[in-house]
């Protein structure tokens, strides 16, 4: 088993147990016990668990997230719609900004064939994803790399950020609420994007349903600051009709 599935499996048991046991992750994984507390270790100094004897607790409320590894296989089909609806939106010779998060990246996948654009990223899996597109030039942003969220963070990436003008950003969130607006779990991620949201002449939201009518820990924007908002068709009728009413482009794919 690799490191990025047995940290995955070792999340998913921490969700749904709450708590878990070095002694029964290693054998049930065939690793050594050293290595179960390495992965405890990155996981502690991401701010996800606590490690006690014998094991770990998980951090619970709303600044838990799931790793970036672990959101790839969450909601695939929904991302990939929403990234072919929001490719429609970018158009030659735009300067365009693709926010770290796994549906914004599929974004990246479906323009990479795309000629006279402009793409800047703070987002490893972003650039990856254009590593090898000869008619997009990729800006990466400068900071603090974060091994849970795959991208580039921090005062110098804001720093950086500012000193652009942005014709569209896709932004990438984890909650979307009229009453409480646009929210992510982490300070440090959801400063990058308000930053963002400064600086953009159009802010395309691209949230899969289950953001709908959640709201996690900081706040980004309010829900009128956006110019657009895709998501799936899982969307509730309550929300939608909310969501238009407050005037809001909502694009349902």
């Amino acid at each position: 088993m690799d490191n990025i599935t047995r940290r995955k499996e070792i999340l998913a048991a921490l969700k749904k147990h709450g708590k878990v046991n070095t002694i029964e992750l290693a054998e049930k994984m065939n690793v050594s016990p050293m290595t179960i507390r390495r992965d405890f270790t990155k996981f502690a100094q991401e701010g996800l668990i606590t490690v006690e004897y014998g094991g770990a607790i998980l951090k619970e409320g709303y600044l838990f997230e799931d790793s970036m590894v672990t959101k790839q296989d969450q909601y695939p089909e929904e991302k990939a719609r929403i990234a072919q609806k929001c490719a429609e939106y970018i158009k030659e010779g735009d300067s365009v900004y693709l926010d770290a998060g796994t549906t914004v990246c599929e974004i990246a996948k479906q323009i990479r064939d795309r000629r006279n654009l402009i793409v800047v990223t703070h987002s490893l899996l972003v650039a990856n994803a254009l590593a090898h597109s000869p008619g997009i030039k990729v800006i990466m942003m400068p900071g603090e790399y974060r091994e849970f969220s795959m991208a580039y963070m921090g005062e110098l990436t804001n720093s950086y950020i500012t000193r652009f003008h942005i014709d569209k950003t896709f932004l990438g969130v984890e909650g979307i609420d009229l009453k409480n607006g646009v929210t992510v779990p982490d300070i440090i991620d959801g400063a990058s994007k308000r930053t963002l949201a400064e600086h953009s002449d159009k802010v395309i939201c691209v949230a899969d349903s289950s953001k709908i009518g959640k709201t996690t820990f900081f706040k980004i924007c309010e829900v009128e600051d956006l110019q657009i908002l895709v998501t799936d068709k899982g969307i509730s009728e309550k929300a939608k009709e909310e969501l238009i009413s407050s005037g809001l482009n909502l694009q349902i794919v």
